[in-house]
Formats: C-alpha cells, structure tokens, sequence
C-alpha cells in the first residue's frame, strides 16, 4: 500500500514491503545501508516513520516505491480489501480473525500468482492519494 505526501513516494510497511535480495545486498556492500541506519538513529531522519526512512534511502540510490494491490494496510477503514489473493493484510491483531482469514483463503489456487500478476502497478495507474485501499486501475 503506498502514498504520495511532502517526502514522496513510500510504502506503508505495515501492509509488507518486498525487496530483492540483490538490492539489500547492494545496499550493505556498498555501506549506503549502514549511511541510512546513520541517519535514522543520529541524523535528519531520527523523528521519521519506518516507511518513510525507507523510502529515502531506497531513493537515495534511485529506487522508487511501487503500489500493488496485494498489499493491503488499513482493514479497519476498508473490510473488504483482503482478496483471497492478498499477500499482506494489516493489522489483524485478533487471534479469531487470523485464523477466519486462513479459512477464508485457503481454497485459493496459488498458480494464478503467476509472473505477470507479481509486477507493481504501473505508477499512472497506482492511486498514490487513496489512503483507505491499494488500488491499481
């Protein structure tokens, strides 16, 4: 689930974030990740959100967020945004309804997560201002 706001584009991490492994590996090599673990304990991101610092580093070296609709973040303005084909849904504190969701999803084909279907939403098409749901038109 991703937003616009004054910092640019970020992720709502509470939904998931999914990153390659060559890009961490990239990230640590190279020492930008421990420049961004600087700037978040010590430097100007010290009062900022996890997504947000996040966010600036990965865009720091030229990586932006991209939306997909199987990440999901706020299921208490939206009931109804945790498609049986959901790779996240957030928050789901209560023990009774994790386990009604498993239910829930458990008869869904896992081979129609094909390539096409795990590519992000094209960013025009991505509504970056929606806060209740991800939505890719």
């Amino acid at each position: 689930h991703g937003r616009i706001l004054s910092i640019g584009r970020f992720v709502m991490s509470g939904g998931g974030v999914l990153l390659r492994g060559q890009t961490l590996r990239r990230l640590a090599d190279d020492g930008h990740l421990q420049h961004c673990l600087r700037e978040h304990v010590n430097g100007t991101w010290c009062w900022r959100h996890l997504d947000w610092v996040l966010a600036d580093c990965l865009r720091e070296v030229g990586i932006e967020a991209k939306g997909h609709e199987a990440f999901q973040q706020f299921l208490k303005k939206c009931k109804t945004c945790c498609y049986e084909w959901a790779v996240s849904c957030h928050a789901v504190k209560e023990k009774a309804l994790q386990q009604s969701m498993l239910v829930d999803h458990r008869p869904f084909d896992t081979s129609n997560l094909h390539a096409a279907w795990a590519k992000p939403c094209v960013d025009t098409q991505y509504q970056w201002y929606q806060s209740k749901e991800s939505i890719c038109l």
